[in-house]
């Protein structure tokens, strides 16, 4: 399928796969909801005699909805886990002053979907002091940051950030 193909192209560059994915399934979905008008629009369009016989409008609606369902199906399948991806971009230091601006709920709560082991309110902690300090948005990536924690002994300290396998046998989630 080039249209999932050229998706998954797009997703391989840009790490907000799941807002990216989403807004892929949205729009192949307006296009689904609207195709009766669209073919009423184009069968009303092409009111020339033609040689050859042509598909009826309900035809090509019918062929244009499985079309659609098609790419939708295809999308779902080919990033069914994708979804943990996105804990990856709360880690991102050029994006830790904007976090301080606005924290990324959207972000976490998908996080705390992919690793349900994870301490929601300590991890939370964690990242606000990691959006704040200007030693952490001076890291780049991931790896920079654990070796800041380990520089510092900061390992147990931001256990959540460290390690989302951790678990902290507090079951105070809900």
């Amino acid at each position: 399928m080039p249209h999932v193909d050229i998706l998954y192209a797009k997703l391989q560059k840009d790490i907000d796969s799941v807002h990216i994915k989403g807004r892929f399934q949205q729009d192949i979905q307006k296009i689904r909801n609207s195709l009766h008008s669209l073919v009423n629009q184009s069968s009303e369009g092409a009111s020339q005699p033609k040689r050859r016989r042509s598909l009826s409008p309900d035809v090509h609606e019918r062929i244009a909805t499985e079309v659609c369902d098609t790419i939708l199906q295809h999308t779902m399948e080919r990033f069914c886990f994708t979804s943990h991806l996105v804990s990856a971009t709360l880690l991102q230091a050029d994006r830790f002053e904007q976090y301080t601006v606005a924290f990324p709920e959207d972000a976490l709560s998908r996080t705390l979907k992919a690793y349900p082991v994870l301490n929601e309110s300590k991890l939370e902690t964690e990242l606000s002091l990691i959006y704040y300090k200007e030693e952490f948005r001076t890291c780049c990536g991931a790896v920079d940051l654990l070796q800041l924690f380990k520089e510092n002994n900061l390992e147990e300290v931001f256990s959540e950030t460290k390690d989302p396998h951790h678990h902290t046998h507090d079951h105070s989630r809900g």
